[in-house]
């Protein structure tokens, strides 16, 4: 036969199997992929300047979210961007120091879901059996207390007996923006938690744990 097929040469299969690339952890990568997505790189940066802004708006606010004036009512202009309200305070400071508060809560909210969710959710899923059922059918009961009202009982019933035992709160917040960071941390967790603990239990049954039992 005249026309043979010529078999690639180990060199050229050393070639053809090794990547065009370098290879990548999973965070690597996805952080290319999120360079790649100009929108949300767009988005990030708004965050970024906004958060630093938020912070940093105390030293840099000539007029004190409280502050009481006799400009009331004021529009708009150079001097109150986003004018004043009905006891003359400055909408714009009031805005941003709103704005302070509600990214405290989500730092508070994102914190506890990690630490409490991932540390639930693992030991569920490590340890199974009855155990991560009982872990479980514990977060379905979290589940099914609406997280608004919980929030809402738990700061009208517990602020004023709080009072009446330590006074104000010893970390320089109201008590009632305290109770405010346990209420959405006490029910935040909870899609954490099942998300962890339902990968715990893919991964007990997977070969390379068997491989390390095997090993001692």
């Amino acid at each position: 036969m005249s026309d043979l097929v010529a078999m690639p040469s180990d060199a050229d299969l050393a070639d053809a199997a090794s990547p065009s690339e370098p290879h990548l952890s999973p965070s690597a990568r996805a952080w290319r992929r999120f360079k790649r997505n100009k929108p949300a790189v767009v988005g990030l940066a708004f965050v970024v300047v906004l958060a630093a802004l938020v912070l940093t708006w105390p030293w840099i606010s000539p007029y004190p979210p409280n502050a009481v004036s006799d400009a009331q009512f004021q529009p708009p202009d150079a001097q109150h961007w986003f004018g004043t309200d009905v006891h003359g305070r400055d909408l714009l400071a009031r805005t941003i120091d709103g704005a302070r508060i509600s990214l405290l809560v989500g730092a508070v909210g994102a914190g506890v879901s990690l630490i409490i969710g991932v540390l639930w959710g693992a030991i569920a899923g490590y340890v199974g059996g009855r155990t991560d059922e009982l872990m479980m059918r514990f977060v379905d009961i979290l589940y099914a207390l609406p997280s608004i009202i919980f929030v809402i009982v738990l700061i009208t019933t517990l602020e004023a007996a709080v009072k009446k035992l330590v006074g104000n709160s010893p970390f320089g917040i109201s008590l009632r923006l305290l109770f405010l960071f346990v209420g959405l941390g006490a029910v935040s967790w909870l899609t954490m938690a099942r998300i962890v603990g339902g990968q715990g239990l893919s991964l007990r049954h997977r070969q390379f744990i068997d491989a390390t039992r095997a090993l001692g």
